[in-house]
């Protein structure tokens, strides 16, 4: 019979995992940021991506203090570029699983404002 305070009943592993598994979806670190390119039709330049070791590509708002994922990678996401500019530019990320995703910045900045069904383009 287990009493109150009875530390016999303790499992130090099942304890260690759940604060390893609690620190994993409470904290993640941001590897790069980029700000979103300034497009044609006059989007103002208050949108900063990040890459993150949650696997994450996620867009702010920073007026707003929104966030929302564009995409996942199996580990870590770790870098971010933008080739071109305005509605012409592609979003690069890389990633912790090798594989390198690439965007057009107008559906991205679309979907920002809309409901975020993005897809990738292309990927390696």
């Amino acid at each position: 019979e287990m009493v109150m305070g009875d530390a016999t009943a303790w499992d130090e592993e099942k304890y260690r995992l759940s604060i390893l598994q609690e620190r994993a979806v409470e904290a993640r670190t941001v590897f790069r940021t980029v700000f979103a390119p300034i497009s044609n039709r006059g989007n103002s330049p208050d949108i900063l991506l990040a890459a993150s070791s949650d696997g994450t590509v996620a867009p702010y708002s920073i007026p707003a203090y929104i966030s929302t994922y564009v995409s996942g990678y199996e580990g870590p996401a770790y870098d971010l570029k933008f080739y071109g500019e305005g509605d012409d530019a592609l979003l690069l990320s890389s990633g912790d699983d090798g594989r390198i995703q690439v965007w057009q910045w107008k559906e991205i900045s679309d979907a920002f404002r809309n409901s975020w069904s993005v897809s990738v383009i292309q990927e390696t």
